[in-house]
């Protein structure tokens, strides 16, 4: 794939692409006039963002937008909003796929806080609108997580932790957490059996043991991710209320159970992941302690992204 140019397709599910998102809010052209004004910066960034050509935005201008969206005193131009929102949506789509330049980080720090800050997104969007947004992070997500291949990780730059930290910031943004689980957790994928077994590691197993991340060093970071971990500024914000009742409801220990046996059946065939499927099923029983207690805790954990570990932990 180019660096330099846009993510505007990918082969097989339609709800997944930019021009069928295009299609859904009615985006097809640039506004006649801008009159949104910016907050900190120059008055050529939405020109800029509504001439791209084909090209890839400035990571600078998609940053200063979300700014607009955030702290702008200026009213919210909707037909700017609702043009520049699959060009954002594309722009993360790249970063999540790892197909983005470094320059995009701080755009993708505030992206979906942009989104919530001022005012929620289905405010902007009719309800079928803001179904076809969520459905296409949905499918995002999906494609990312399916794309996951090792049980070994190591060191923070490891590229394991964003489809962690987008489930989170998929949860505090949108209502709809579980049509991204269920999908997932059929483990009808040999990515899906892979991450299922991440998940559910970060359950079983104490920071400094966990058998797939190694411990984290001063060095090189990494260690086992946070369940409640977002990749944005929300700064306090914890997950919408109906996905955190979703997942407690979900996981108990007899469907985590199931799962890690399913996903270990799935992968049996893999040399390189049977020494981690073999431990992790192996140490079921005597890790159960500790996940049961864990799901007690983790209410108050997806309450708030900015705790860093189990409450009681």
């Amino acid at each position: 794939m180019s660096p330099g140019r846009f993510v505007t397709h990918v082969p097989g599910n339609m709800t997944n692409t930019i021009p069928h998102l295009v299609n859904q809010l009615k985006a097809y052209g640039a506004p006649n006039s801008i009159w949104q004004e910016p907050f900190e910066h120059d008055g050529g960034v939405y020109e800029r963002l509504c001439n791209l050509k084909g090209q890839m935005p400035d990571g600078n201008d998609l940053y200063d937008h979300c700014m607009d969206l955030c702290y702008s005193p200026s009213k919210i131009q909707l037909d700017l909003f609702r043009y520049l929102l699959p060009i954002c949506l594309s722009a993360w789509k790249n970063v999540l796929l790892g197909c983005a330049p470094p320059e995009y980080a701080a755009f993708e720090e505030y992206f979906f806080p942009a989104l919530i800050k001022r005012e929620p997104l289905y405010n902007f969007l009719e309800a079928d609108e803001f179904a076809a947004v969520q459905e296409f992070v949905i499918e995002t997500i999906l494609e990312r997580i399916r794309a996951e291949k090792s049980l070994q990780h190591a060191g923070s730059r490891d590229n394991v932790y964003s489809w962690f930290y987008a489930i989170s910031d998929f949860a505090i943004v949108f209502p709809e957490l579980n049509k991204l689980w269920t999908k997932w957790w059929q483990l009808s994928s040999d990515g899906y059996a892979i991450a299922a077994l991440e998940y559910l590691s970060c359950l079983m197993y104490e920071n400094d043991c966990n058998p797939i991340f190694t411990p984290w060093s001063k060095e090189d970071g990494g260690g086992p991710p946070c369940l409640n971990q977002s990749g944005c500024n929300f700064y306090q914000v914890g997950w919408r209320a109906e996905n955190i009742d979703f997942l407690v409801s979900t996981l108990s220990p007899a469907y985590l159970e199931r799962s890690l046996h399913s996903s270990v059946k799935r992968l049996e065939n893999f040399s390189e992941h049977r020494a981690v499927c073999t431990k992790m099923s192996d140490d079921w029983s005597t890790q159960l302690y500790l996940v049961e207690w864990r799901l007690e805790q983790l209410p108050e954990l997806l309450a708030n992204s900015d705790l860093f570990n189990w409450p009681l932990g």
